[in-house]
C-alpha cells in the first residue's frame, strides 16, 4: 500500500494524479516513491483489489472525486461528492481488475471548489494493489 506523505494542492477543476511519496509496505517492488511516484505497477499477470482514499481538506465549496485510473486513459471506479456541510472530506474505492504484468494504476483527485484545494496526505490518502490470482 502506498501513501501521500505530504499534502498536495489540486488545480480547480483539473484531473490529478495523486503523487504517493511513502510506503505502508511494498512487498513486490510494485511502487517506486522517486520515479513514476503516482503509479502502482502489476508485477505479475493476474486478477487484482484495487482500492484507494482521498482526503481533501476542510471545504464547503465543490465537489469532490476520488478516481482509480488503469494505463493512464481506463476510469474503472470513481466516487464524486459535493462539499461536506463541515470538516474534510474523506473518499475511499475499490475495484477487482485483471492485469497484465507491467500495467498500472494510478489514484486521480479531481475537485471544483474554485480555487487550488489541497488532498491531505496523513495516512488518509492512499492506493493498494493486491494480486488475488490467476485469470
Amino acid at each position: 500500500a502506498y501513501k501521500a506523505s505530504s499534502d498536495q494542492a489540486l488545480t480547480t477543476a483539473t484531473t490529478t494524479a495523486i503523487a504517493l511519496n511513502g510506503e505502508i509496505y511494498d512487498t513486490d517492488g510494485v511502487h517506486d516513491t522517486a520515479s513514476s511516484n503516482t503509479k502502482c505497477f502489476a508485477p505479475v499477470t493476474g486478477v487484482y483489489l484495487i482500492t484507494a482514499g482521498i482526503r481533501y481538506e476542510n471545504s464547503t465549496v465543490g465537489d469532490r472525486l476520488c478516481r482509480i485510473l488503469f494505463n493512464g486513459t481506463t476510469i474503472l471506479a470513481d466516487y464524486q461528492v459535493p462539499p461536506p456541510a463541515s470538516g474534510d472530506s474523506l473518499l475511499a474505492i475499490a475495484t477487482i481488475y485483471p492485469m497484465a504484468a507491467t500495467e498500472y494504476v494510478e489514484l486521480v483527485g479531481y475537485h471544483t471548489h474554485g480555487s487550488n484545494l489541497n488532498v491531505v496526505a496523513e495516512g488518509r490518502t492512499f492506493l493498494c494493489l493486491a494480486y488475488l490470482g490467476q485469470q
